[in-house]
């Protein structure tokens, strides 16, 4: 208690009144049977709450979380994750987080700007960073993707390396080299002669099958470049082995146009 309270102390609040402030930042973290407790008879997921009460004591209006999260294994930060979301909602005060943690940063974020060497890229949901990134960077920053280097043709219209033509937006000038870029998880493996009708479509054979328990991972080799495509494992009736020729399709809605 004494901990959380020693930024009131410099602060000079009377004494009462810190005493009631302590016991609301205890009651927010749930720490209250563990008050009276030292440092080092707390597990580390309890030093953080501790470390967060202490700094929301002393009501700021901003906080700022520098990778909180950082030291704790990977059970124990999802479940902080989840507290610091509910905590967050609960007292009102604006986090800015930071992590290098790229699934942390869409899981905790209402807002998120992703940075590169001193410059800001892109300001935007974590669905629109994730789903509709404006530059390479980004889209490679956030997740697992695929890229098919492709050039301007039209406003709506993108070359691939290998001439395929895709319908997909671009506010580029003509003759500009882009990359279209799309998540495993969007794209979807068929047999190949399957009759389909998209042309948002490659040939390729299977190299790699991955099985991850939850999810598979083919990696579909294509003439000129490697996709990589994830599929629900419930899906066993639907496999693929290494050697098959396949078609990889792909909704246009589920791809972006990047430039480096």
């Amino acid at each position: 208690a004494a901990n959380i309270g020693f930024g009131l102390e410099m602060r000079k609040v009377p004494k009462s009144e810190r005493r009631e402030q302590i016991d609301w930042a205890i009651d927010l973290v749930e720490m209250g049977n563990m008050a009276h407790r030292k440092p080092s008879q707390l597990s580390g997921g309890q030093q953080q709450r501790v470390a967060l009460a202490r700094a929301l004591v002393n009501r700021p209006e901003v906080l700022l979380l520098d990778e909180p999260l950082g030291a704790l294994d990977l059970k124990l930060r999802q479940q902080m994750q989840i507290e610091l979301k509910n905590l967050q909602r609960e007292v009102g005060i604006t986090f800015v987080y930071v992590t290098h943690d790229q699934e942390e940063a869409v899981t905790m974020s209402d807002r998120i700007g992703v940075m590169h060497d001193g410059q800001l890229l892109q300001v935007d949901s974590p669905e629109a960073i994730y789903e509709r990134p404006t530059t390479r960077f980004v889209a490679d920053f956030i997740g697992q993707t695929n890229f098919l280097e492709a050039t301007v043709a039209a406003a709506n219209e993108v070359v691939l390396a290998n001439g395929d033509r895709l319908r997909l937006a671009s506010d580029q000038p003509v003759g500009t080299p882009v990359a279209v870029t799309v998540r495993p998880e969007r794209l979807t493996v068929h047999r190949r002669g399957d009759g389909l009708e998209t042309r948002h479509r490659l040939d390729g054979r299977v190299e790699t099958v991955t099985y991850l328990g939850n999810a598979v991972v083919y990696g579909v080799g294509i003439d000129w470049m490697h996709l990589e495509v994830r599929c629900p494992a419930t899906l066993a009736g639907d496999r693929r082995d290494v050697g098959d020729e396949v078609t990889v399709s792909f909704e246009p809605e589920h791809a972006a146009v990047v430039i480096d």
